[in-house]
């Protein structure tokens, strides 16, 4: 759980939001960056200032993770007034839970993990962030991309991956093709050439790690039915 919670909030926080605001940071200080750079400047600065500040105080203390397991601690009680007798089942499941004691275990598993496994955490986060833009850059190359610069290439990636985060849409779909390819335009890229590149890009990233995915995730169960299956007739 600790790790899934590094995962999913506090590294995406980081590199989502960090990348853009690195990269823009001067034009805007400069008064030459578009309405929408300075915007992800704007949220981003403020965005990661406060991730950071939250989670090295949560960290660095008890209080904030103790908090939360008394309130949740409440919350159980209550269920536990509100679900009648005849719910055994249910009552059985909230009472087996010690919201307390999760929560402070849970924070020594945080700050151990990243004490363990920053170095490894940080650098596959940065792996991450440069397959990613490989995979854009060589959109690029294969469309024989005219007029576009290694530095637009990556403010544009750093742009779109916050289109991603933003989105209530699964990946962003959509939305991040027509961001994308607004974004390439605005660089100078023909609209043809950006098209192109965008729909590699999304293929690269997106679609095929879905088929694969999911073609992997069938022969795992297909393979655990049939060694049930061997294991059982023995």
């Amino acid at each position: 759980i600790a790790s899934s919670i590094i995962a999913t909030a506090v590294v995406p926080s980081f590199t989502t939001w960090g990348l853009p605001s690195l990269l823009l940071i001067g034009p805007v200080l400069s008064g030459t960056a578009t309405s929408e750079q300075t915007l992800a400047v704007a949220v981003g600065v403020p965005l990661i200032f406060v991730s950071f500040v939250f989670w090295w105080l949560a960290l660095r203390s008890l209080t904030l993770f103790s908090a939360v397991g008394r309130f949740t601690s409440s919350f159980r009680s209550y269920l536990l007034r509100k679900v009648p007798l005849r719910f055994p089942k249910i009552r059985g499941a909230v009472e087996r839970t010690q919201p307390l004691a999760f929560s402070i275990e849970m924070r020594d598993d945080l700050a151990r993990l990243l004490r363990r496994r920053w170095a490894l955490i940080f650098t596959a986060s940065v792996s991450t962030l440069a397959a990613g833009f490989t995979c854009m850059w060589t959109a690029a190359v294969v469309f024989n991309v005219e007029g576009l610069t290694f530095r637009e290439a990556l403010i544009a990636f750093s742009l779109v991956r916050v289109v991603i985060a933003l989105s209530p849409i699964p990946g962003g779909t959509g939305l991040v093709e027509v961001g994308l390819i607004v974004l390439l335009e605005r660089a100078g890229v023909s609209t043809v050439d950006a098209t192109g590149m965008t729909l590699l890009y999304r293929f690269l990233t997106w679609f095929s790690p879905i088929v694969v995915g999911s073609a992997m995730w069938w022969r795992y169960n297909h393979a655990r039915s049939v060694n049930l299956e061997i294991t059982t007739n023995r």
